[in-house]
């Protein structure tokens, strides 16, 4: 199980964005071979020099504060090319990012709409704010359900679902599963990760995980014609 806390910011696109590339990275992460530190200069991931990440104060795990880099990134311009990193070389925070998202990139994309993974992309290349550069307190804070609005950088009316969403529309608005021949009907989930279902030609139980679920999406659209 890994489990990342943020803290709320009052821009929900880039709360979503933000999830999105935490939740891309942590997938291909998971599939590397170990996890241990050295893992990071064999991928090319850059590393702040003097990041020293702390144990958390009331669960098994890190913290990731203001006071574990060399100095606050949080009060620092993204953009000041001061920061050196293990591999001897200096850069900014958000050619930092740049590279860390680039080298997760394609893991990313596979879980993300097309407008927050625009909006990503715009960010990393200075062309959209980002969390940073929001001021340190904004008035939404103090009122979440009033003040706390979607801004209005994409349309919401164009806003799409990603693929891991229509997934799981599809599943818990009960949509019939044609695959391989056979009708399949959601019945639950298990957890968040799989789909139960119920094959309609002899009610036997069948597991899904979503990841599988994604290549089939085309049939849950419209019934497949019998022997088909």
């Amino acid at each position: 199980r890994i489990e990342i806390t943020a803290d709320f910011t009052p821009s929900a696109s880039l709360m979503i964005a933000t999830a999105t590339l935490i939740v891309g990275i942590v997938r291909e992460v998971m599939t590397w071979p170990s996890f241990e530190l050295e893992m990071l200069e064999r991928m090319g991931i850059p590393v702040i020099e003097g990041y020293r990440p702390m144990k958390h104060t009331s669960r098994k795990g890190w913290l990731a504060r203001n006071d574990c880099y060399p100095r606050s990134p949080f009060q620092a311009d993204i953009d000041e090319t001061t920061w050196k990193t293990t591999d001897g070389r200096e850069m900014s925070l958000r050619s930092v990012a740049g590279l860390i998202v680039k080298h997760f990139w394609h893991p990313i994309r596979r879980i993300s709409d097309p407008w927050t993974f625009r909006l990503i992309g715009s960010v990393m290349r200075g062309r959209a704010p980002s969390l940073l550069d929001l001021d340190d307190r904004p008035p939404e804070y103090e009122d979440v359900g009033r003040l706390c609005t979607w801004d209005n950088l994409f349309p919401e009316s164009e806003l799409s679902r990603s693929r891991y969403e229509r997934v799981l529309i599809r599943a818990i608005s009960g949509q019939k599963l044609w695959m391989n021949g056979r009708r399949y009907t959601p019945t639950g989930m298990r957890g968040w990760s799989a789909v139960v279902f119920r094959a309609d030609d002899d009610h036997s139980r069948h597991v899904f995980s979503i990841d599988y679920l994604l290549g089939h999406l085309s049939d849950w659209s419209l019934p497949k014609p019998r022997g088909g």
